[in-house]
């Protein structure tokens, strides 16, 4: 969708935020000179965001702090019962994350899993490019470990397996008795044909685990537009014009500081490297490299705002 079509579908970590961090950072001012000069790591890259890694927890930390669920707020009575597979896909993230709460809020036990799906890794219907090359995959595998290790602060875990969604979550469902299987809807026409064999493997299960997709990777959610997704503009001032006359941006959906327990696993997988994906490693040899991860995109906010362009001041 046009809103949506500013940020990397990976990494949504603040995109309903109200940009109030000041309070994170009480060190003093750092000029973007020295910062350019930190980022780099040799004559010609630069890392983003330039913040090391003890700052870059730092500030992740205190932003989930800030945009936690209280636990004097009625959202954070938990009523549901049993299993619910929560199916991350390309929003790998715990902050402002609608199909997690909803997962938590659904159940009394809540299993995060993700698929690595080998047809990420294949090559395009059409003159047989890698769908996945040597740095989104590299990216890839840090979104995933830095996932796992958020979802490890409050309680959880990540189910890491290798295979087809269609494949593993109908077992997955079927060994813990899950009720319903919850992920963000996809809008391109690959994914959507992997929801379609997933919502029909399910229904072989035979313990009426269902499907359940939630609209959560856009600024504007699609349901608040002023027009029919259908008819969306084919001019963005016209789409711009439109949604800020009639349009509210939705508050971001808070997630409690604790969200476990997870069921009984034995074992949780691990991230792989890329040459267990059969990927080619490859350096950054000029320009900017990307740390992956809903942490370094907190950090990259925190970075830009108050220690090099300073638009906000503290």
């Amino acid at each position: 969708m046009a809103a949506s079509s500013l940020s990397s579908p990976l990494s949504h970590p603040l995109r309903r935020f109200s940009l109030h961090l000041s309070h994170l950072s009480k060190k003093k001012p750092v000029s973007s000179l020295f910062l350019c000069s930190a980022a780099k790591m040799n004559g010609h890259i630069y890392r983003v965001p330039a913040l090391d890694e003890e700052e870059m927890n730092s500030v992740a930390g205190k932003t989930f702090e800030r945009y936690a669920l209280p636990s004097s707020s009625s959202a954070a009575k938990r009523n549901g019962k049993g299993v619910a597979i929560l199916w991350f896909r390309n929003d790998l993230r715990v902050l402002d994350n609608d199909a997690l709460y909803r997962a938590w809020s659904s159940s009394d036990t809540l299993l995060p899993v993700y698929c690595l799906d080998p047809r990420l890794f294949h090559t395009t219907h059409y003159f047989a490019f890698p769908k996945t090359g040597a740095l989104r995959g590299a990216f890839l595998m840090e979104c995933l470990a830095d996932l796992r290790n958020n979802l490890i602060k409050r309680g959880l875990n990540l189910l890491i397996r290798s295979g087809k969604p269609e494949d593993i979550l109908p077992s997955l469902a079927k060994d813990f008795g899950a009720h319903t299987v919850l992920a963000h809807k996809e809008t391109c026409s690959e994914e959507l044909h992997v929801e379609r064999l997933v919502r029909q493997a399910l229904k072989g299960v035979g313990n009426g685990t269902k499907l359940e997709l939630i609209w959560g990777s856009t600024m504007y959610h699609k349901d608040d537009l002023p027009f029919d997704v259908l008819d969306l503009p084919d001019m963005y001032t016209q789409f711009r014009k439109s949604v800020e006359a009639k349009c509210m941006i939705r508050s971001s959906t808070r997630v409690p500081i604790s969200l476990g327990p997870t069921p009984s696993v034995d074992n949780w997988g691990d991230v792989p490297t890329l040459g267990q994906l059969g990927i080619e490693p490859q350096e950054v040899t000029r320009g900017m490299r990307f740390v992956g991860g809903e942490s370094a995109g907190v950090g990259r906010v925190f970075e830009y705002f108050w220690k090099k362009a300073k638009i906000i001041k503290p």
